[in-house]
């Protein structure tokens, strides 16, 4: 696995959690 893949995975889990916080 290229470590590109996790860190955009991360970003999308990081983006979710913010938008739930925000809520």
């Amino acid at each position: 696995m290229e470590p590109s893949s996790d860190k955009f995975f991360y970003g999308v889990i990081y983006s979710l959690s913010s938008d739930a916080c925000n809520l």
